[in-house]
Formats: C-alpha cells, structure tokens, sequence
C-alpha cells in the first residue's frame, strides 16, 4: 500500500515537472495537458492546480487562471504563490481593491514576501495611495535588493511624485540587476521625458525596442515606444502581436485605439476603445477615449454615456466633464453643457478651453430661450 502511494506520488510529480519544462518553453498547450493528467491522478494536487492557472494566465484567460488559482488555495489553504497570482490577475483586470486583498493575504501567510511588496505597492500607486505606496516599495527592496521590479516600481512611485532624478536612480537600479528589462528602459525614457529631454528619452525607447519580446506586456511596450518615436502605424502591429497573445488585455487594445486615433481612423479606434472597455472596466480614459470617438462619427447621445462612465470612475475627471459638455453642446443642450464647463473649471481653474466654451454655451443658451419667447409671442399673435 505504501509502495502504491509512493508510486502514485511520484507520477504526480513527474506529470506536473513536465507540464512546467513545457511552459518554460512557452508551449502552454502541452503544458496544459500535463496539469491535467497530473490532476486526473490527483485531484488534491495543489501545484497542478496553480501551474494550470499560471498558464492560464499566460495565455490571457484571466478569469479562468483565476478560478484555478482557488481550486489550489482551496486544497494548500497557506499558498501565497497562488494569492500572489491571484492578486496578479485582478491586476490585469483592473480590479485593484480585489487584487489588494489578494497581496495582503500573501503577505499574512509569508511575512515580507517581495514579489507581494512590490505588486501591493503598485496596487496603491493605481489607487493614489501614496504614501503607502513608497511605504510599502521601500519595503520590498530593503527585503529583497536584487527585486527588478520592486525597484522598477519604486521608480515608478517617484516618477508619479514628480521626482525625476530618485525614479531615475530607481529605474538604473532595476537595470544594473537586468539589462534586458524592457519595462524599466521604457519608464526611464518616460522619465526623461517628463524632464524635457526628449532625446535621452529616445535613446531609451530605442533600447526597449531592441529587448526580445516573448510577452504581451513587452510587445505592448515595444508598441508604445514606437508611438513615442513617432511611428505609430509600426506600432499598431506590436499592440496586435500582444493580442494575438492575450487578446483580453486591456491595456494593448486601449494603446491600438490611441494609435488608430493618432493616424486619423476613428471607426478602428472606435473598435479597440471598445474591447479596451470591455477587459479594463475601470479605465476612465478607455470609457473617456471611446466617446470622444462616438462624438466625432455623429453619435453624441452614445458618447454620453461613456462620459458618465468614466465620470463614475473617477467624478474629478476633467477631461470627461469637458468632453460631455462638448457632447451635449454639439445636441442643443446648452444649459446641460454649460454645467459641465463650469464642473471642469472647479476642478481645474487653469482649463482655458473649457472657460471659452463655457461663454460660448451660455450665450446660445440665452439666444435659445429668446428665441422660444419670441416664436411662443408669435403664435399668440396668430391665434395659435
């Protein structure tokens, strides 16, 4: 009985090992198999389990990945790799406070987890938490200095404060550890950017350009790249090639919309807006972005309500107010719109556009309601 159990124990490992040499080549598919055979044999095989939703992942089933990821927390209860994944998936999705819970729940089971610092971090940098955000990324890199992406989150926490030369140190840190990390070499070149020097910044983006893609998140990147070296036709096709990869992520589809927006094809921008919106709910300016392409193929009324979204996402947006105002400008309702120029100049003082237009509104709004004055004074005339 025992020599069966041993026996049964080792196929187990064996089948999940070679699921796993199968996904390191990237051959998901194959690796797939193997899980499942693994898990066939043993259904209680938690690292089969979350092998199969890692790989999930990798393939963009996101919330398929995700539903693995449990079935192995449901088996190992203490298995912050799979919270950690977890968390990792709701970050793609957009889904920040569930992603959070996920990166705390790791860090309960094992205390100064880095790969769960660092990804809490950036969980509240999106949520603009700031301070526990450098809290957290100091934290992470104290706990583990050769983390690339701690130390790549780190920057991305100063270059959003505005200190440029500590995300810059930060950034040059993640590549002293990976020369090859594409991610670090693109926000450098942001960085430099935000400093006014433009060509610094390029040689960054060139350099990201020359790191081997075999991702969606590095083809994505190659993609932005190349719009910020002014080429955004080539670009599309990098944002297509990460697609092809995962075709539920958000970020590609929001990135070819802006590119599509960029050449002049708004009915393709319209499109990839809409499956930005789709897989990234919460993206304010995915919702403001597919709008402002609505109003321009004459489709105000539909262009509202993605304003109101991204509105709902984020109710200090100014960008939306301003663009909803426009909207409903463009549909006669000046008074409506008239309230949304106002709310943007209470947000933003400096909103000169808005101001204009706000003048603009208000006048046809008078001119409107003399109007109907005049042709109500009119019909009395004739008996009407």
């Amino acid at each position: 009985m025992a020599k069966e159990k041993e026996e049964k124990k080792r196929i187990d490992v064996e089948l999940n090992d070679k699921g796993a040499a199968f996904a390191r080549l990237n051959k998901l598919k194959i690796a797939i198999k193997y899980y499942d055979k693994a898990l066939t044999e043993n259904p209680k095989n938690a690292k089969a389990w979350y092998n199969k939703g890692a790989a999930y992942m990798k393939m963009g089933k996101i919330e398929e990945a995700i539903s693995f990821f449990d079935k192995s927390i449901e088996i190992k209860k203490k298995n912050h790799l799979a919270w950690n994944s977890k968390g990792n998936a709701y970050m793609l999705l957009g889904e920040y406070e569930k992603a959070l819970e996920c990166f705390k729940k790791a860090l309960e089971i094992k205390k100064d987890f880095a790969p769960s610092l660092s990804s809490l971090g950036k969980v509240y940098l999106s949520l603009n938490e700031m301070a526990k955000a450098k809290e957290t990324l100091l934290r992470a890199v104290e706990v583990d200095p050769e983390n690339r992406m701690a130390w790549n989150n780190l920057g991305l926490y100063y270059h959003k404060k505005g200190e440029h030369e500590k995300a810059l140190i930060s950034f040059n840190k993640a590549l002293e550890i990976d020369p090859h990390f594409q991610e670090a070499w693109y926000n450098k070149g942001f960085c430099y950017e935000a400093m006014g020097k433009s060509h610094l910044a390029a040689e960054c983006f060139e350099k990201a350009l020359l790191m081997p893609s075999r991702d969606e998140i590095k083809f994505n990147n190659q993609g932005v790249a190349l719009v910020k070296l002014g080429k955004p036709l080539k670009a599309i096709s990098y944002y297509e090639k990460a697609l092809e990869i995962n075709p539920q992520y958000g970020k590609a589809w929001f990135n070819r919309g802006k590119a599509f927006y960029k050449i002049g094809l708004i009915k393709k921008a319209l499109e990839s807006f809409e499956k930005a919106t789709k897989y990234s709910p919460k993206n304010k300016s995915a919702w403001n972005n597919r709008g402002v392409c609505l109003k321009l193929l004459h489709r105000s009324e539909e262009a509202l309500s993605c304003y109101d979204k991204a509105i709902e996402i984020k109710p200090d947006y100014p960008w939306a107010w301003y663009n909803k105002g426009l909207a409903l400008a463009s549909l006669g309702r000046y008074e409506e719109a008239a309230h949304c120029f106002k709310k943007v100049l209470e947000i933003d003082s400096d909103f000169e556009d808005s101001e204009k237009q706000l003048k603009d509104v208000l006048k046809k709004a008078e001119e409107k309601k003399k109007m109907g004055v005049e042709r109500f004074s009119l019909s009395r005339k004739r008996g009407l």
